[in-house]
This record gives C-alpha cells, sequence and structure tokens, in this order.
C-alpha cells in the first residue's frame, strides 16, 4: 500500500501558484495525496464494520482494482446497467472543488436499495473527478445503518516516481493501471485537510450524518443532464464534448452512456431515501435565476454566501451556470480534443485551473474582496477549525472563530504555518484547497499577532 506523510493539521487554510510558475507537469492538485495520514487507524479490518466497502476491502483474497471500473464492479455498481445510476456535476463544493468545470466535471456512480421489512437501506455511491487520485465513497452499516464515507487512494507507476504529465492526470489512463490502493474511513481523515465529516456531520460529533446534494431540485443548476428538460443541463453536456469525444470513458462510464443517463433527479431521490433532504444550505436554483433575471442579483443566494462566509455553513455552489470564463473554456476544451484524437500526449492543456476569480470568491476558494485579516482567517479556514468540530483533535487547538481564547503560542504557531513555502506539507492553507494574495496572507498574519 502507498505511504503517504502523515500530517495532523492545526489550520486548513494555502496560496496556489500560477500555472506558469510551477514544475511542468507538477499542477498544485497533485499535492492532495499529501494531506493523506500515513496509514489506516488501527486496522480498518477490525472494527467490526458492517457495509460493502469494507467488506470488500477487508476479503481475502484482497481484490485486485487495477482501475476505477474494477473498483465499480467490486462494489457491485455498473454504469449503464439497470439498478447503477449515474450523475454528472459541472461544479462541486467537495474535496476536488478546484478540478470541478465543464470541461472536467465529478461523477457520481451509485445505486440505493429500498427499505426492506426491517427498515434497512443498503447503498453505495462513488465520487471521481480525473486529476485527484483518490474515489470518495458512502455507505450505510447494515447493522447500525450509520453512514459511512471513506476515501479510496491509489498509486499509478508515474505517481510513485513523480513523473506524471498532464496526460497521465487528464486522459483516461488515470482511470486504470493503478499499481497500489489504500482505503481511509471517515474518522482516519477527521484531523486532516480532508476531513468528510465537516460536510457529512456539520453539527459535530454525536449530531446526524447526511449526505450532500446542494441543489435537490429542478433545474439542477450544475448537473449535465439531457433529460428532465434541463436546459442548463444540456448546455453543460454539449460543453463537456467540446473537449471530449463520446467514444471515450470518464470516470468509468462510457461517454454516449454519461450523454444519456446523467440524471440528478435520480440522486435527488436517494438523498430522500437516505433521510438527506434537509440540507443545511441547500441550493434553490429555481429561485437564485428568477431573482437574478428579475433584478441581476439574489437576495436568496446572498443570504447562503453570507453564511459560509461566516463559516456557519459549507460553501454554496456559484450563482451562474459556468464556473469558467467561456472563452478560456472554448479555447483550452479545443485544444484538449485536438490532442485527445491525434494522440499528442505532449500537448494536453491544463483543464482543471479554469475557474474564474469571481466563482473563486463566490464558493470560498478565496476571501470575499476586501475582507479584513480577521475575515481572512474566518473565511479560509473556519470550516475545519471551530467549535462544532471535535474537540480532541489536534486542530482543535486552532479556533478561526475564536482568535482571543488562542495563547500566544499557538497563534504564534498558525503565523509559522501561514510563513512556510508551499513546498513544506505543513503549509498553510493546504495547497489545493484555498488561495491567499500576498496582501491578504499579510492581513492574516496581522491578525493573528494582534487578535
Amino acid at each position: 500500500m502507498p505511504r503517504f506523510s502523515l500530517l495532523l493539521l492545526l489550520m486548513a487554510c494555502s496560496p496556489v501558484t500560477p500555472q506558469s510558475q510551477r514544475p511542468s507537469g507538477l499542477p498544485a492538485w497533485s499535492a492532495m495525496p499529501r494531506f493523506l495520514p500515513a496509514a489506516p487507524g488501527a486496522s480498518l479490518c477490525s472494527r467490526g464494520n458492517d457495509d460493502r466497502v469494507t467488506r470488500v476491502f477487508c476479503q481475502s483474497p484482497a481484490p485486485s482494482l487495477r482501475g476505477v471500473t474494477d473498483l465499480y464492479r467490486a462494489l457491485g455498481l455498473d454504469p449503464g446497467m439497470s439498478g447503477t445510476f449515474v450523475a454528472a456535476t459541472a461544479h462541486s463544493t467537495a474535496l476536488g472543488t478546484r478540478s470541478v468545470n465543464p470541461l472536467n466535471p465529478r461523477v457520481i456512480v451509485f445505486d440505493g436499495v429500498p427499505r426492506d421489512r426491517l427498515n434497512k437501506r443498503r447503498f453505495v455511491a462513488a465520487g471521481f473527478t480525473r486529476g485527484e487520485p483518490i474515489v470518495e465513497l458512502a455507505t450505510r452499516d447494515e447493522t447500525t445503518q450509520e453512514l459511512r464515507f471513506f476515501v479510496v487512494a491509489y498509486q499509478r507507476a508515474c505517481d510513485a516516481d513523480g513523473s506524471c504529465t498532464l496526460a497521465d492526470q487528464l486522459l483516461e489512463d488515470t482511470e486504470s493501471g493503478w499499481t497500489s490502493v489504500t482505503l481511509f474511513q471517515d474518522v482516519d481523515l477527521e484531523n486532516t485537510a480532508l476531513d468528510c465529516l465537516r460536510c457529512h456531520q456539520p453539527e459535530g460529533p454525536g449530531t446526524a450524518k447526511l449526505l450532500r446534494m446542494q441543489e435537490l431540485r429542478f433545474p439542477w443548476t450544475h448537473f449535465l443532464a439531457t433529460k428532465n428538460d434541463s436546459t442548463t443541463g444540456f448546455e453543460l453536456a454539449r460543453d463537456f464534448f467540446t473537449a471530449h469525444v463520446p467514444s471515450e470513458r470518464y470516470g468509468g462510464v462510457p461517454g454516449r452512456v454519461l450523454l444519456d443517463a446523467s440524471d440528478p433527479n435520480a440522486l435527488s431521490q436517494l438523498m430522500a431515501q437516505e433521510d438527506s433532504m434537509n440540507q443545511p444550505n441547500e441550493f434553490a436554483g429555481f429561485t437564485i435565476n428568477l431573482e437574478r433575471e428579475a433584478t441581476g442579483e439574489s437576495a436568496t443566494w446572498n443570504a447562503l454566501w453570507a453564511k459560509a462566509l461566516s463559516a456557519e455553513m459549507m460553501p454554496v455552489p456559484y450563482w451562474g451556470l459556468r464556473v469558467t470564463n467561456a472563452q478560456e473554456q472554448a479555447m483550452v476544451a479545443a485544444k484538449f480534443q485536438k490532442a485527445l484524437i491525434e494522440g499528442r500526449r505532449s500537448d494536453v492543456p491544463e483543464l482543471r485551473e479554469l475557474h474564474t476569480e469571481e466563482a473563486e470568491r463566490a464558493t470560498g476558494l478565496r476571501p470575499k474582496l476586501g475582507a479584513t485579516g480577521r475575515e481572512v482567517i474566518v473565511q479560509t479556514c473556519g470550516q475545519c477549525h471551530q467549535g462544532k468540530r471535535n474537540q480532541t483533535l489536534t486542530r482543535a487547538r486552532f479556533d478561526a472563530l475564536r482568535l482571543e481564547a488562542m495563547s500566544a503560542d499557538e497563534r504564534q504557531l498558525a503565523i509559522d504555518r501561514l510563513r512556510l513555502p508551499e513546498s513544506d506539507v505543513l503549509h498553510m492553507p493546504p495547497i489545493f484547497s484555498n488561495t491567499l494574495t500576498d496582501a491578504e496572507r499579510q492581513l492574516a498574519l496581522d491578525a493573528l499577532r494582534t487578535p
């Protein structure tokens, strides 16, 4: 199994160096595995879990998982076949927010067995985005009926020796050729930047867990869809195929199946089945769109954004259809498709760094314009570092919402972490999560010195 650097975080905050200043083939996203623990905590297979994911990974002999398709089959998923559903989104607020856009969507493959006569439920869902060497999984314990979340981290030969190119990360290659796989349960990740529970158990330990789908109802603004009369879904599907081709598999799903089967309504039905319809900051797309058409802005969206800015709730999805600049997206899509069709791997462009600054500020990847030093800290670090999170963890020593309650030594440690070079694994904020300008970073440093 791969060995990743151990990181017990005190803060979750990082600037992302412009692409032109990074080594070729080493974008910021390749740093994500550095934030995983060295290995799962105390043997995952001895925890008494009774769920489909644990059973697959703890069986003997271990299954051979050489790619995302193998993983789906081991879990009982088969995209395109009866009983397995697909939903693809062009904008995400999950772990890989930066990577997801209409050209590089997040694909969710899932099933769902209705409650049986004993009121038990069985489902599994897998979330995958190209360019991230992880797959996120969700399921239920079939004995306790507790929701459980996992991250599957995989490596290929080029990951192991650091030679992966953009082609290795963004073409179909990344979906196969896995040389090693490690499974992490949510409890293994709680003290890291890849914590599942900050979103799936937002009120903290001892409270209800839930699946996340922030736009539960029509028009499902950010989902690719050719059904359910979704005009925006057609537009995003068309965007996707300006870069890709129908014969290509994406996220382990054949392109034509992805085009025909992506169905946000089916995902919404899973939310209902799993008691997750009460989304804490639900994106009411229909209302938001009407308000913006009438007045140029949305009071509904602004209210959700304000709660995200105060770290009361997780980031709200962008109010617009695309998180990208249309002209830049079209240029990159044409270059990618040409390289794909002609087999010119060296010409594959970066698909992931396409968010506009406006979209980044609206979705928490950057602080709002004009933020004070205290606001920079709250907006950049407050989702992970606040009183609702598990207070037994080392990261709880830093509370972004109560700087005045921290000791001088803890504030100095935070200052030191903010000032580390981007190449340092302890650099804050985590390289894949947030961007700060030099001026914003200085404001945060000043706020920590004089809370």
